[in-house]
């Protein structure tokens, strides 16, 4: 089958982008014709079709373009499936890894200091996310949506009109043997944590949008008493940064 995928940039720790690099490794393995819309994109698999596009536009204006180029890109082609993995206006399948940038400004807003609440959200870039979010949860635009939590499903119903019988709850898959292969203890020791330490991963990019304010303040809770440890690694960089629960903000 001719497939058209569709990811504006490629980051070497975004969750998205390696979900996609798997994704078209195993789609090419299967024989498929693939073909990637990308502004930027680094070690596509051999054999995917690689359709860059450069808006030119400012930073509030480039997804929009990015967004309205592919539609026409792909218009002019016989996909028997778009698959997008960004907030575009024309596909079969939108994944929402990204959750809803409707609820992130919602939750930011809840969360910030009183002074900070009346402009989030107000910027032109966010404006353009917003129409192109519209966009991408109306029915006529986009024939299913994938979710990969509860979660992301809910706060689609709940503030979009998409059928619920179009969207579609599919986890993300992990890999047990690679997970299951490495040595515990000489892990911990190369960071230099005892088999007696506590010891807390908080993995990941983004960190105000997935909370770790909200882990250190819960970790000043918890642990009153050393040893106590919060190693938070930052994906894809060859740093890490370590607490005592003295050293965590009250």
């Amino acid at each position: 089958m001719k497939l058209a995928l569709i990811r504006r940039h490629f980051s070497a720790t975004g969750g998205a982008e390696l979900y996609l690099q798997r994704l078209l490794a195993a789609l090419a393995k299967a024989g498929h014709e693939l073909h990637l819309f990308t502004e930027s994109w680094s070690n596509a698999p051999q054999g995917v079709i690689v359709h860059s596009i450069a808006p030119a536009g400012s930073r509030a204006e480039r997804p929009r373009q990015f967004a309205e180029a592919v539609r026409i890109e792909a218009a002019r082609e016989a996909f028997g499936c778009i698959f997008s993995l960004d907030r575009t206006l024309k596909q079969d399948v939108y994944r929402a890894g990204d959750g809803v940038h409707r609820v992130w400004l919602e939750r930011r807003r809840q969360f910030a200091p009183w002074w900070r609440k009346p402009f989030l959200g107000r910027s032109a870039f966010h404006k353009t996310m917003l129409e192109l979010e519209a966009a991408t949860f109306s029915p006529e635009n986009t024939r299913h949506v994938i979710a990969n939590s509860e979660m992301v499903k809910r706060e689609v119903l709940d503030r979009f009109r998409f059928p619920a019988e179009r969207i579609h709850l599919v986890r993300n898959g992990v890999d047990v043997a690679r997970f299951q292969s490495g040595d515990r203890s000489a892990t911990r020791a190369k960071f230099g944590v005892t088999a007696d330490d506590f010891l807390l991963l908080f993995v990941g990019s983004g960190w105000e949008r997935k909370g770790l304010v909200f882990l250190l303040e819960a970790m000043a809770c918890c642990l009153k008493h050393p040893p106590g440890w919060l190693r938070h690694f930052q994906s894809g960089l060859e740093r890490s940064r370590s607490a005592s629960p003295s050293a965590v903000p009250p």
